[in-house]
Parts: structure tokens; sequence; C-alpha cells
């Protein structure tokens, strides 16, 4: 079997450009608990060329109630070797190697396998003194890096994805409709609306006219009209019947039947009347890109270049260079076609200007690479993450906390740091005592302290007590169909890292089963 044939499921997933960063990446897992495996699970099926176990437990009969990739028959075995064995057999085209060593030995990220394409993971119940020393040790050597910690029914997670890009953001869409350019449209778009003579086209041509000539006509129209700078959805009375005012009527109606021809075309400009609403503005993606832009400075990166050179070219026309597409309509071919050329004509201009500025600054950047920032220009991205360390200790927003899952979620986040510190002062996790219960809310108490600004809601402080009780019940133990559930979170959002594909997230990711909560905190 072929790796196409493998991965094929993958390849239609994320495209062979996907497969292909999947395939050239290495995750090394300091540790093989069962949050390890899960994690590791679906690294291996994803098709992850190289896989690194690090640890010097053995199994015991505690992990035969929680981890599903040791046996009866491992007792008493290294659990690492045990659990690359039997990913082994998930999927044998991947290089899974078990390490004995154990997992709080930096000694590990020495492997000759690790670079800036590599993630270094963790699990559990450890020091945030260690975390914060591998957090920092990663930065040095420029890898990536996430900890994962779930004790009874809460989950969190945390990623340091150093400065990253992605070139295919997680719009649905493959056509941005605000690419149409309803809204400043450029001389040669505005040519061909302007060549069609609406009232002297045949019936077929004039049902089926392309909706944004439409669009344009109607704006251009109403904006003289009304005397203003631009159309909102007040207008939106105003800009319907002027779509209508376009309809034809049928030349032998039958009795009582409705008068006007059918006209798909008409009938999408309505569908999209939200296109000439408002000012053009850059799509919010591309927008925080520019801003990480503008915070890095010059980076010696294909992607960076190019986005370099896109705001360049944003700063002096005000507008994306165009990406070459156009969406399907209900439009006559003819007039289609010359639409489709028009895009397509402007995009090989754009491109041309940004490469001609490129090479004026003796940037070289390879083809693939510029044909995927072209393709996908409106909906690139770019994330400077903060360092682990910062972000284990980072306390939710007040202003985050206005309903009831955002402050039960708020209180998992405060819950972690308070068990990180007790972890760090006892060497152990919490576990179903009124002492280590009273020193958990301690804890969250001076966490509390720190929200300066204004006061947390009454909710809050009474929520905790139940979830500092609940987590203390647990004693620091996972749940099997917890722990797959959010290793599998965990490993997609790796994994949009690995391919640059999609957003990932930006930092946390925090979970509460009991009541089904999940939520993303910058």
């Amino acid at each position: 079997m072929t790796d196409n044939e493998r991965y094929d499921r993958q390849i239609r997933l994320w495209g062979p450009h996907g497969q292909a960063a999947i395939q050239a990446s290495t995750i090394l897992f300091a540790g093989s608990d069962s949050t390890a495996s899960e994690f590791l699970k679906n690294m291996v099926l994803h098709g992850v060329n190289n896989v690194i176990i690090v640890d010097d437990a053995i199994v015991t009969e505690k992990d035969l109630g929680s981890n599903f990739f040791v046996d009866a028959d491992s007792l008493g075995k290294n659990r690492a070797e045990t659990v690359a064995s039997l990913l082994t057999e998930l999927n044998p085209s991947s290089n899974i190697t078990a390490i004995v060593a154990k997992p709080n030995d930096l000694a590990f990220l020495d492997n000759e396998k690790l670079d800036s394409n590599s993630f270094v993971l963790t699990s559990g119940n450890l020091k945030p003194s260690f975390l914060s020393e591998l957090s920092d040790k990663c930065r040095e050597k420029h890898i990536r890096h996430a900890h994962i910690q779930t004790s009874g029914y809460f989950g969190a997670f945390y990623v340091d994805g150093g400065l990253h890009h992605f070139f295919e953001g997680s719009a649905q869409s493959q056509y941005p409709l605000e690419e149409l350019r309803i809204l400043n449209p450029f001389p040669e778009l505005v040519e061909f609306f302007d060549s069609l003579d609406f009232d002297k086209l045949d019936d077929a041509e004039h049902s089926h006219i392309v909706f944004p000539a439409i669009l344009h006509r109607v704006r251009t129209s109403l904006l003289k009209e009304l005397n203003v700078e631009t159309l909102t959805s007040k207008n939106s009375v105003d800009v319907r019947a002027k779509i209508d005012s376009f309809r034809r009527l049928k030349k032998d109606p039958e009795p009582n039947a409705d008068p006007f021809m059918d006209e798909p075309g008409i009938d999408e400009a309505h569908d999209n009347i939200f296109l000439i609403y408002g000012k053009p503005r850059l799509p919010l993606l591309a927008e925080e890109c520019f801003m990480v832009s503008d915070m890095i400075g010059e980076v010696d990166e294909p992607f960076w270049q190019l986005v370099r050179a896109t705001q360049r070219f944003y700063k002096k026309y005000a507008a994306l260079p165009h990406y070459g597409g156009c969406p399907d309509m209900e439009a006559s071919s003819a007039q289609y076609r010359k639409l489709k050329h028009v895009y397509l004509e402007k995009s090989e201009k754009d491109w041309a200007e940004i490469s001609e500025d490129l090479k004026s600054r003796n940037v070289q950047i390879d083809e693939e690479t510029f044909d995927r920032f072209r393709r996908n220009v409106w909906k690139i991205g770019g994330i400077q993450y903060k360092p682990l360390k910062e972000t284990l200790e980072k306390l939710p927003d007040e202003y985050c906390l206005y309903d009831d899952a955002s402050i039960r979620l708020g209180i998992v986040q405060h819950l972690f740091i308070a068990v990180r510190r007790f972890i760090e002062n006892n060497n152990r996790p919490p576990s179903n005592t009124e002492e280590d219960f009273s020193f958990l809310l301690a804890e969250i108490e001076k966490l509390k302290d720190k929200n300066v600004e204004q006061q947390l809601p009454e909710q809050f402080i009474i929520e905790r007590e139940k979830f500092v009780r609940e987590f203390c019940r647990y004693k620091g133990e996972v749940l099997p169909s917890v722990v797959a559930s959010f290793a599998a979170m965990l490993a997609q959002e790796i994994t949009k890292l690995i391919i640059k594909q999609a957003n990932p997230v930006k930092g946390i990711v925090l979970y509460d089963a009991i009541h089904g909560l999940l939520n993303v905190a910058d």
C-alpha cells in the first residue's frame, strides 16, 4: 500500500502539502500515561513521521484501568516501550521510538530529530518550576511546546506555537464574496459592469445578469440619490426596491399570475445585498496577520516576506492583491466567463507587482509557496504565541466572566493554576481532604485578588467551592473518557499547527465535562 492510499482520507481533508508536513514532523512526548497514549494515537493515525516517547515508568495495575495501550501481559515492563509497540501496530509507517529515561530530565531536548518543526509535549500533574524550565529550553531551541492536564471531569491544555503562520484560515467558502469588490471596484471591473446595457439584453441574458453588476449599479445609483457616502442595512428597503426595478415584465402573463419574469440574477442580488453595505475593510485574519508582521518586523521566511509585500501593496491601493477566483453564479455563460476573466487578469497584474516588489529587495520565493499564498491571501493568518510558562499562569479577563459558562470555565482556569502551585509545594496532586481543599481555595483567593480592576461575579465565589471539592475528589486521577476526547482536541490543534491550515487556538483551552463546556482563552 502506498502512502497516498494509506492516507487517502487525510489528503482529501488537508491536501498533499498538509500530509507532507505531517509526515515530515517529529513529536516527542515526555511521558507515557493515558493522556500521552490517547494523544499519540491520533497523531500516529494522521501519519506523523517520528514519534519519540520518553519515560522510565513501568506498567502497573492502575495503568490497566486507564491506559488502553497497555495490557496485563505488559505488567512490570517499561510503559514507554509497551505504548510504542502498540502504537506501531496502528501505523507501521510511523517511526515510533521509546527512550527509557526520566521524563523530567531535559536531556531529551538534545535529540537530533528535534527542530523548529517539532513539538514537545508533556502531560499530567507536573511542577510549574519544571514546566517553566522546559518552556525556556524549548524557546531557546525554537521547539514548539504544549502541556495537557486533566483530573476527573476537568481539563486544560496550553500551547506555545512560537511564531506561527497559516495559509488556509478557517473560512468555509473557497471564494470570498467580499472579493467581488462591490464596495471597491477596480477600473477594469467598472468597465465590465458599465458595458452591460440591461435594457438591450434579450430575456434569457437579462434573467441571468451576473449579480455583482446589479449590486454595483444599485449602489452607484443610491449613493447619488440619497446623497450619502455609504449604504447600511437601514437602507435595505431602498436597496431592495432598486434591485426589483430591474425586473422585466413577462410578455404574455397568465391571468392572476406573477407578471414579472423569473430572474435568478436578480434573486441572487437580493440574497447578497449585504455586500453593498459599509466600507471595504481587510478580512479579520489578514488584519491580525498584518499586526503580527508589524510586531515582529522583517523575518527571513517566505511567508512573512510575502506578508510584508502584501502590506506594502495594501498601503498603496487600500485593497489586497486579488486572489484570482470567482464564485459560481446563476448567470449567463458569456457574462460569467467575462467576469471570471476580469478577476483573473486583475490577480495576475497584482501579483506581478508583488513579484517585482520582492525582486527589488532581492527576495526569492519558491513558486509553490508564492501560488499557495496568492490563492489564500484573503484568509492568511499569523500568531505570535506567548511562552508556555506565561500561558500557564494566565488569569481569565474579568470582562469575559459574563455568564454561567464563562464563569465556570474561569474557575477551571483558576483551579489548574492553584493545583500546580499545590503540586510545587507538596510534590503530589491534591487529595480529598479538608486540608488540601482549604489550600486550593486559599490559592484561588490569592489569584482572585489579582483582579483589581473589578470584583469577580458573586456566582464565581459560590461555584468555586463546588469545583474545588470535585477536583479533590479525583485526587489528580484521570477519567479515560475525558482523556480520550480532550487529548483528541489537542491533537487537532497540533495538527493545525503542523500543516499550517485553519486557525489554531492561541494559547489555552479549558474543559468542564460536567457541564459540557469548552472554551478557548487567548
